[in-house]
């Protein structure tokens, strides 16, 4: 619990912990069951055939006298044997003061595999994208520059030089052409700026594909490097990215961070969208959750409902706000949400989870 033991011990214990529930209960602290999700053959005792996978995070209460929650992460696949995986969750955190439950959450999902497979068209782009660069060539009014796809340019987009612009036409991959509008001082070699919207839109479509190759750190280090450069309205998508890539990477504090540095930047231009504030408090509530902070976690995720209008998103929250009662030790209030989770019609993978999560109030109230 002090990690004191080095990381082979660490992951031998947590595997032994998988047969002892007694040892297992006793990992409170979760840094030894978190070392061995890195390892392949602790990680294969969670996994069913189905390779494809989803999130589950799923609580348990901690021993009689502590308040917090042990939080543990499992692989969640796909509908067909979420039910068989809720149960196999509960036996591994089941502690009979607290009912553990299930969280649904969207973002928040376990880092990809660096054996898993890489499908063609998600290896991340030779170079990052670029904010400024210049005019290469000039001809018949027809300017060519050094910023092209990558960099998020498209047909149509508008690069501002000088007192004028350059309305691109033809765009490849690290380079476009573009009619000169205004601007007769113009020449080769002026700078060319990518405006900041644009620019992160493409830095945020590179670091999806470094994270969907399995390389989290170049994601993380992309996302970061290319934080300063944008204003703080435009800046969001791409700090809520970095907060679910921190989470990833194990570091929980840093995923709060960003995302409350989101939340406060709600009104900056441009304004969060209902659907954008719903979504970023979801899943920061969900993170909250996990980190043990239910009270706080309670109010983010009111918040989320709120402003949620999508069906899922609502599922999602609706489920997430019953698993606080159940920790709490409310199952009516806990069932009650989850009937209304399982109201807004989710996908028959949350409906599982939701239904599972209920089932297991029920078998706590009647045994």
């Amino acid at each position: 619990m002090n990690r004191e033991l080095n990381p082979v011990e660490e992951r031998a214990l947590a595997r032994q912990a998988l047969d002892d529930e007694n040892l297992f209960d006793a990992l409170i602290a979760r840094g030894a069951v978190e070392m061995s999700l890195e390892d392949p053959a602790f990680r294969a005792r969670l996994r069913t055939p189905n390779r494809r996978w989803r999130a589950a995070i799923v609580m348990g209460g901690v021993a009689a006298a502590a308040a917090g929650l042990l939080t543990f992460l499992v692989l969640r696949p796909s509908a067909q044997v979420a039910q068989k995986s809720a149960e196999q969750a509960r036996g591994i955190v089941s502690k009979p003061a607290v009912t553990p439950a299930i969280l649904l959450t969207a973002d928040l999902q376990p880092a990809r595999s660096h054996d898993a497979p890489v499908f063609r068209g998600v290896d991340a782009a030779s170079r990052p994208p670029k904010s400024d660069g210049a005019i290469t060539s000039i001809e018949d009014g027809v300017a060519t520059v050094n910023l092209g796809s990558l960099d998020g340019v498209t047909r149509g987009t508008e690069l501002p030089v000088k007192t004028g612009r350059i309305l691109i036409a033809t765009v490849f991959r690290d380079h476009a052409r573009g009619k000169i509008v205004g601007g007769d001082a113009i020449r080769t070699g002026d700078p060319v700026r990518v405006p900041n919207a644009i620019h992160l839109a493409a830095v945020l479509e590179q670091v999806n594909a470094l994270a969907a190759s399995g390389n989290l750190k170049g994601a993380r280090d992309l996302a970061q490097q290319s934080l300063p450069g944008g204003a703080p309205g435009e800046a969001r998508p791409l700090l809520e990215r970095l907060a679910a890539l921190d989470y990833q990477a194990g570091a929980s504090d840093a995923a709060r961070d960003q995302y409350e540095v989101v939340i406060d930047n709600f009104e900056q231009p441009p304004a969060a969208s209902p659907s954008e504030r719903a979504e970023t408090l979801a899943n920061y509530g969900a993170l909250l959750l996990m980190n043990g902070d239910r009270e706080r976690a309670g109010v983010m995720l009111q918040k989320a409902l709120a402003q949620a209008t999508s069906p899922a998103l609502r599922s999602q929250t609706l489920n997430n706000l019953g698993a606080i009662a159940q920790t709490r030790g409310d199952r009516a209030k806990a069932a009650d949400y989850y009937r209304q989770a399982l109201a807004q019609n989710p996908s028959k993978s949350d409906r599982d989870v939701v239904q599972a999560n209920l089932a297991r109030i029920a078998n706590t109230q009647h045994p």
